[in-house]
């Protein structure tokens, strides 16, 4: 009986325990719609759990009474799901910030949490969909530290990326670019396909920095791209489709009638009977609608991807168009991706990394003259026509049958250049490395890696015969004029690491790196021009005559051995220590090589001395001090190199420059300290770091004594210091199906010159106003003061240098304006995300000021008398007319800015919305159901707001690209002129993974 009765009450428990329970399945994938293996499933408040299989799916039996599910995966933020009421649930898990994602270093990963430098990461996630053909802009707002300023607007520009301010005033400021181990130039990054893009990782302290040594001084971005993995195979398909325009330029032009009126006022034109009048208004020409467009650009991206335990793979293959601004303006790229890795056996490994890319663009001069059409917008006069009409207004056509363009009062005319003197590019690249990595016992690692990287640039530029520029400049015995040039870079990289970890104990850990690393460029250059070409042919055979040519050759090696020594205890004490030696072929020959080191060091003291606390998951203290060096832009600016000209048709020779054995690196010494943290379960995450570093040994040019035969030699002769404050933090204030996240990325900082070896101040060749003064703040501007307009008179009123106020003031007025620099003191970014199931709404606002822009464009627009035959703002019809009149415009007749003057010197503060994007992650339940694993569609647009005070757009970045000796050398932002505007973008696009 008593056996019978126990059998009894465990035949009824276990029918309340299944009664108890039910059963839970679903899927989980990330925000791309890959599922996530591994993915732990709890049961909230107890241990009941389970992981999801290599589909991304599970089955959970759940007690009674539990209403929610935590799911987790490394690298992803946690979610509670809510499974009241539902037994089937499809999780979309989103990257976050957590301590254990692993962040790419020199030569190596590390978890983050065992990171002592300052390292930001960017991710994949973070820069998708936006239609940008350079990867540099991509970085716009993303990161502390990382100021990022488009150069322009022309479909395929870069951008210029300082990293933690100025490192150098003559030397190189811009950061090393790494893509896959192979450095880089800048002239290379509209190749690289952004899908291909897993991250980026931007280096900005002494311990991150110095073990690339000599090349590191101005920063480190490592470009990590997508690799296979085993067990998630798959094909993908995405494209993009949309439009882009100018944005607002802030100015208002006059319109025929008003343009009239005002040369008419200004005694530049006879006044005109009422029939005169009628037929200039007649036939007009609204410049800005017919030389912009709306812009059309169009992605294509097709990848597959996958893997085993042997070995993976992932191969892309891309199209990108881009419509320029202004007809005749165009971009487009093809690209092929593949990176591979194979296991020979448990020890040894080949892996490598391919990127082949073919660009072409359709140029527009970019001049500070009307040959630019971004500055006959401007000065063409509306009631100009684009071709010459007969008295009906139809065109009027040549003995070739072709239209009759008019020269426009600018004797000139840009749409007829635009279709007569064609310019295109043509870019070849290749990007590559291959290998080896050989793991021959338990805890040893040596790789070696051999990269190549070859970039070729073919330009032609023809003046046909009989257009309106080759009457300016060509030969009318032999008309047309054709020049062919173009480039092409080697480099080769071979580098060498063995690292070694010695676990001690749990607790103690070493780790030891050792390493080689060698580059070397060729860099070719080539151009041949000739005269004379049939209408029709445009090839050099063709021509009359060869007019002119060149070849030449530009050499550079470098070679360096690094170590690194990295010890860790209980996983809260981290210290580092880094040490590289460089040689370079760019310095003389007493000063060849150069040593640089860093130590750091990191301690949590979350884990150590709070121990286990509810509040703090992380709360990390670091510090790091170190050297890095810079090297001259010039190759050969050490040595007494030789130029050869043709004398009496003979070869001859003369020295170029003066040899200076002793021209040394720029050393750069940085410390900085910083703190990172994560609370309530790394609902908010976040760090503060403080910065300092000071760059000696500044090159420069010096100037000497003319009877030397030289003006100046390349030295060293300054210091230039660098601090600010870095802060961002993020928050996720609910989580789950339905998800919000917060985040701030704030820097500032303040750079300058401690110390020039000259009494004067210097007016550097990369400025056009600003000046370098020791003890100020670095491109501080000088200008005279301006005061008002005169009511009683219209002259513009100045301060001379006593403070006077004066109508005549000279460039002795000139005055260091206190505070006021070309190069602003603060950046950031700041985002908001919402998400609901699948539909997402993600927003990045980026934000720059304290810097002072000169507006050369409002110069420009109310100049008065000077500029009266040219078509100018609306805000110069408000001249002064009468004694008494109170206004901002001279009376006409006054030269405007008989010296430069602050009088057009504006604050460049901005604010804009510069990412929004919605998407929509269709469910599971449909995508599987049409064989799909992954369908996601978006609508996106680019720069769709500012909040400024400046007059235009507040963005600058060159002031004119062809007529200033060097882009890349010009200061960003001092000067804004009539380059090639910014864009606003609405796209619209569609991804599936299968």
């Amino acid at each position: 009986m008593k056996k019978l009765s126990l059998l009894v009450f465990l035949l009824f428990s276990s029918m309340a325990v299944s009664i108890a329970q039910r059963t839970v399945a679903g899927v989980i994938t990330d925000t791309g719609g890959e599922s996530l293996i591994g993915a732990s499933v709890l049961v909230t408040g107890s241990t009941v759990g389970t992981i999801t299989d290599i589909d991304g799916a599970f089955s959970l039996e759940v007690p009674d009474g539990s209403n929610s599910l935590e799911v987790s995966y490394t690298g992803f933020e946690n979610q509670i799901i809510d499974i009241t009421g539902t037994s089937n649930v499809s999780v979309i898990l989103t990257e976050g910030k957590l301590l254990d994602e692993v962040v790419v270093t020199g030569y190596g990963t590390a978890k983050r949490s065992d990171v002592v430098s300052a390292i930001s990461t960017v991710k994949a996630s973070e820069i998708e969909d936006i239609p940008i053909a350079s990867i540099d802009n991509l970085l716009q707002g993303r990161s502390t530290g990382v100021e990022v300023t488009s150069i322009n607007g022309k479909p395929g520009q870069g951008a210029y990326v300082r990293v933690r301010g100025l490192t150098s005033i003559n030397g190189n400021n811009d950061p090393l670019f790494i893509l896959d181990g192979v450095p880089v130039d800048r002239t290379t990054y509209a190749a690289l396909n952004p899908s291909d893009v897993e991250s980026f990782s931007i280096l900005k302290d002494a311990a991150a920095l110095s073990i690339y040594g000599a090349r590191a001084s101005a920063g480190v971005v490592l470009i990590k791209t997508k690799r296979g993995s085993a067990g998630n195979s798959y094909v993908e398909y995405s494209t993009q489709i949309g439009t882009q325009s100018a944005l607002d330029d802030g100015f208002t032009l006059m319109n025929a009638s008003q343009k009239l009126n005002y040369e008419i006022a200004l005694g530049v034109r006879a006044p005109l009977t009422a029939a005169g009048r009628a037929s200039l208004l007649e036939f007009g020409t609204d410049w800005e609608n017919t030389i912009l467009r709306d812009a059309g650009m169009q992605r294509h991206n097709l990848a597959f991807s996958g893997g085993s335990e042997k070995g993976s793979y992932y191969l892309s293959m891309s199209r990108f168009d881009n419509q320029g601004l202004s007809v005749g303006s165009d971009f487009n790229r093809t690209t092929a991706k593949f990176n591979g890795s194979y296991k020979i056996n448990d020890w040894i490994e080949v892996s490598n990394s391919l990127t082949i890319a073919r660009r072409n663009d359709n140029e527009l001069r970019d001049r500070n003259n009307v040959q630019s059409p971004f500055v006959g917008i401007y000065a063409y006069n509306p009631y100009e026509t684009i071709y010459n009409l007969d008295e009906d207004g139809e065109i009027l056509y040549d003995e070739f049958n072709e239209p009759v363009y008019n020269f426009t009062s600018q004797g000139f005319n840009i749409i007829e250049a635009i279709r007569n003197n064609p310019e295109t590019n043509q870019w070849t690249d290749l990007i590559g490395n291959l290998n080896l990595t050989l793991k021959p016992f338990k805890n040893f690692t040596f790789t070696t890696s051999g990269g190549y990287n070859y970039n070729s640039l073919a330009r032609t530029y023809f003046i046909k015969p009989n257009s309106i520029l080759d009457f300016y400049v060509g030969d009318t015995d032999a008309p047309g004029i054709k020049t062919d040039s173009g480039n092409a870079r080697n480099r080769v990289v071979w580098s060498n690491t063995a690292q070694y970890n010695l676990d001690i104990n749990e607790s103690n850990n070493l780790t030891f790196l050792l390493g080689t690393e060698y580059i070397k460029d060729d860099f070719t250059r080539y151009s041949i021009s000739g005269k004379g070409f049939p209408i029709g042919l445009n090839t050099q055979n063709v021509a009359a005559e060869i007019t002119d040519g060149f070849t030449d050759l530009d050499q550079f090696a470098l070679f360096s051995t690094f170590g690194q020594i990295g010890y860790s205890l209980d996983k809260n004490l981290q210290l580092s220590a880094t040490v590289r030696r460089d040689g370079s072929s760019r310095f003389g020959a007493n000063k060849r090589y150069g040593t640089f080191w860093s130590i750091g060091a990191g301690y949590d003291l979350a884990i150590g001395v709070l121990g286990d606390n509810s509040f703090f998951d992380q709360l990390k203290l670091r510090a790091s001090y170190g050297t890095t060096g810079n090297e001259p832009t010039g190759l050969y600016d050490a040595l007494a190199a030789v130029d050869f000209v043709s004398y009496q048709d003979q070869t001859a020779s003369f020295q170029g420059n003066v040899a200076n054995p002793d021209l040394q690196w720029e050393t750069q010494k940085s410390y900085s300290l910083g703190m990172d943290y994560g609370i309530f379960n790394n609902r908010v995450t976040g760090s503060v770091e403080y910065y300092n570093k000071t760059a000696a040994d500044l090159l420069f040019p010096r100037p000497i004594s003319n009877t030397t035969g030289f003006r100046e030699i390349q030295d060293n002769i300054g210091i230039l210091s660098n601090s600010g404050l870095e802060t961002e933090i993020y928050y996720q204030p609910v989580r789950g199906d339905f998800n919000v996240e917060l985040g701030l990325r704030f820097s500032t900082n303040r750079t300058l010159i401690e110390q020039i070896d000259t009494d004067e101040t210097i007016d550097p060749v990369n400025a056009f106003g600003s000046v370098l003064q020791e003890g100020e703040i670095a491109y501080i501007w000088r200008l005279v003061e301006f005061s008002r307009v005169d009511s009683e008179t219209g002259d513009l009123l100045y301060f001379d240098a006593e403070g006077n106020e004066t109508n005549a003031p000279t460039a002795s007025d000139a005055k260091l304006l206190d505070g006021k620099s070309a190069i602003p003191t603060f950046w950031g970014g700041f985002d908001l995300n919402v998400g609901y199931k699948g539909l997402q709404l993600s927003s990045q606002f980026s934000f720059k000021g304290g810097n002072y822009i000169y507006n050369d464009r409002r110069r420009v627009l109310t100049n008065g008398l000077s500029g009266a035959r040219r078509n100018q703002s609306v805000e110069a019809l408000n001249y002064w007319q009468q004694p008494g009149d109170v206004t901002d415009i001279p009376r006409p007749d006054v030269e405007v800015e008989p010296t430069d003057s602050d009088r057009f010197l504006e604050k460049g503060d901005f604010i804009r919305l510069r990412n929004l994007r919605l998407g929509y992650t269709l469910p599971q339940s449909i995508t599987n159901k049409i064989k799909t694993k992954n369908i996601t569609v978006f609508v996106a647009g680019s720069n769709l707001m500012t909040f400024t005070g400046f007059t235009g757009d507040p963005e600058v970045g060159v002031f004119i690209e062809e007529s200033a000796d060097d882009v890349n050398g010009q200061l960003p932002g001092e000067f804004a002129g009539f380059s090639y505007p910014n864009t606003r973008s609405f796209t619209g696009g569609i991804t599936v993974r299968f």
